[in-house]
């Protein structure tokens, strides 16, 4: 669905046409470098809302205890006045090198969170990747074993493989920090505070919600991942077309972002929705390459920060061994976006249970004698959340819960009454028009109705 741009409010405004549906209008896709962290505004109206991509400088992140601590692996060096304990870290680096050939760093996320459980990739040369979950100590114990495997080899030591390349992906480190009674290493920059797949709610927090409790502390969407150099992401977008903003601690990355204009013909090349003919094969081909000027590579340095826009495939190049900190996040200027990504989602599994949905037309009831579409439109959510971990549940629950209790100041938001509401507002009045809007569970109906009663709030207030 598209949204008709308004006048500004507050200083924040909105803007129309194409860069606000996130097309990038006529500006050629390129990633600004940028050497000053802009204020929110500018920020807003740059890069949100013109849905483009940018690289922010190691300000932004200076004052993370990540950054001061994880690079040389310990808190000493933290401190410039540590002169004989930063001596005292260099020779340790220089022994650890000469047997283990692992960056510090990795080191000290095994003492720190050795016994998180986290998500590991490993691939051996040119077989299939392998996916599993272990404790981060073990973890990284394989990458030690593996670096040190992959330096016989290229040494010619006899019997050998080529190396291992191990990634810890999307490892949940802030949410099993809290878990385990530990501070995050770092807090959320301004610029990213209005997140709403995030939503710590410091300002107004949930007195049923306790940060020490796993039955009740939420999943997120925050992650650490760390891998050896040489690893990788394929190309990918970021789950329902969040944003997603990632800081390098260590090492260096090289990135490969292709316009969201492409996005229509690379999901269909990823084998959602219709097949390419092979007409737009060849075109998709022609277009990836660049010459269209719809593909850009860029390399990020130990310090920086990309922000990554909605609906933008990318993938990513490990070119030295690599931690980095990572969100994927949204708010109400790409949450349009991510409704419309929710409504094909959902085409889609409809689509693939056609035969089911026949089914249980003809039968003319569920299973436990309710209306037939009530237990088909059930079935496509639990699909939808075994496929992408997200239905309408999730979705509209986010929503409800920013707007009863946001995660951020008013200043580091669209404004409310021009920008927000008016979004919500169209997107609510559309959900109710689609057609399982009358077989979902009571608590997603719930849950539109309080956000439609919070905009109407905001007419009286």
């Amino acid at each position: 669905m598209e949204f008709d741009g308004e006048k500004s409010g507050k200083g924040t405004g909105m803007v129309q046409g194409a860069a606000q549906r996130g097309e990038g209008g006529e500006r050629p896709w390129k990633v600004d470098r940028l050497s000053v962290v802009p204020s929110y505004v500018d920020f807003l109206h740059k890069y949100l809302i013109t849905n483009r991509p940018c690289i922010l400088p190691r300000a932004l992140i200076e004052d993370w205890p990540a950054w001061k601590e994880w690079r040389c692996g310990t808190t000493s060096c933290a401190s410039s006045s540590s002169t004989s304990s930063n001596k005292d870290v260099a020779k340790e680096d220089a022994d650890a090198n000469m047997d283990l050939r692992l960056h510090r760093s990795f080191l000290l996320l095994a003492s720190r969170y050795g016994e998180h459980v986290v998500p590991v990739v490993v691939r051996r040369g040119e077989e299939e990747e392998e996916r599993r979950e272990m404790k981060l100590k073990d973890a990284v114990e394989e990458m030690r074993c593996a670096r040190a495997r992959g330096r016989s080899v290229a040494k010619g030591a006899e019997g050998g493989s080529e190396e291992t390349l191990i990634y810890i992906k999307d490892w949940h480190l802030v949410r099993l920090s809290r878990l385990a009674g530990q501070e995050a290493p770092y807090v959320t920059p301004d610029l990213f505070r209005d997140d709403w797949m995030n939503n710590d709610s410091p300002l107004t927090p949930n007195p049923d919600v306790t940060a020490s409790s796993s039955s009740t502390l939420p999943d997120d969407f925050r992650f650490c991942y760390a891998g050896l150099s040489g690893t990788f992401t394929p190309l990918h977008r970021d789950v329902y077309t969040s944003y997603s903003w990632s800081t390098n601690i260590v090492g260096r990355k090289r990135w490969t972002l292709y316009s969201p204009q492409l996005a229509p013909l690379l999901r269909r090349a990823d084998g959602r929705g219709a097949p390419l003919s092979e007409g737009e094969r060849l075109e998709l081909e022609e277009r990836k390459s660049g010459c269209r000027g719809e593909r850009v590579e860029v390399v990020q340095e130990e310090g920086e920060t990309i922000f990554v826009p909605s609906n933008c495939y990318h993938e990513v190049f490990n070119l030295s061994d690599c931690i980095s900190l990572n969100h994927n996040w949204c708010n109400s200027v790409n949450l349009p976006r991510m409704y419309d990504a929710m409504k094909e989602e959902m085409g889609e599994v409809r689509y693939a249970l056609r035969d089911v949905e026949e089914m249980l037309r003809t039968a003319g009831q569920g299973e436990r004698g309710s209306p037939w579409q009530v237990e088909f439109w059930g079935l496509v959510a639990e699909v939808s959340r075994a496929d992408a971990g997200w239905d309408w549940a999730q979705f509209w629950g986010m929503v409800r819960d920013w707007t009863d209790r946001p995660g951020c100041e008013a200043e580091l938001q669209p404004d409310w009454g021009s920008f927000v509401q008016l979004r919500l507002r169209a997107m609510c009045e559309d959900f109710k028009r689609q057609e399982e809007w009358l077989w979902l569970e009571e608590g997603v109906r719930g849950c539109v109705a309080e956000v439609e009663r919070r905009c109407t709030e905001g007419d009286e207030e």
